[in-house]
């Protein structure tokens, strides 16, 4: 069976130069990274419904989500408010595990929870809603793509550097395995 070959055609765009070179040192493939994205977000919807609105978002996710996995990131894609006047918000996120915000376990937001999500997460409740229950609370696309960017060229970038760190640790090692070895030839 011969695989049918699509037809690429070129595209220009207009991204920070400076972003350009530390997705390019992270080894990210921009345009690889782009169509996906693309394909995703352009699937075949005809009207502008919420219902689709909401397969949009969860369409985009779902391409964002093996870089999430790959690089063990996670990205604030809107914030979740309480009720009150205290105009208290939590983050929502996105890791490849999905969609999760924190609460109390009365459902609510108290001060205690907005300060304790940042110092205490290992101890937060967690609630894992759906697309359709946030809709309203998610950051606009192209800012979720942004945030997007920012913590998986940082990731890249960091982990370049610990693999660095390990190579030269590694290679020390090495060299004093050597030594051991000369050291222990010349008794």
């Amino acid at each position: 069976m011969v695989k049918e070959e699509k037809k690429k055609q070129k595209l220009t765009l207009a991204i920070d130069k400076e972003v350009i070179n530390r997705a390019k040192s992270s080894g990210i493939n921009i345009s690889n990274l782009t169509e996906e994205i693309l394909t995703a977000v352009t699937s075949d919807i005809s009207d502008y419904d919420q219902d689709n609105l909401v397969l949009m978002y969860e369409n985009f996710f779902s391409a964002l989500e093996p870089y999430l996995r790959k690089y063990g990131i996670t990205v604030v894609v809107g914030r979740k408010h309480n009720d009150d006047r205290l105009g208290l918000s939590v983050p929502i996120s996105l890791s490849h595990n999905g969609l999760r915000y924190p609460t109390d376990s009365d459902g609510t937001l108290s001060p205690m929870l907005v300060m304790a999500t940042t110092l205490y997460r290992d101890r937060t409740t967690w609630v894992k809603p759906t697309v359709a229950d946030i809709l309203s609370m998610l950051d606009e696309p192209t800012e979720i793509l942004e945030k997007f960017l920012k913590e998986l060229i940082d990731a890249a970038q960091k982990n370049k550097e610990k693999i660095q760190q390990f190579k030269f640790a590694l290679g020390l090692i090495k060299a004093l395995d050597e030594g051991d070895k000369q050291t222990i030839a010349k008794k």
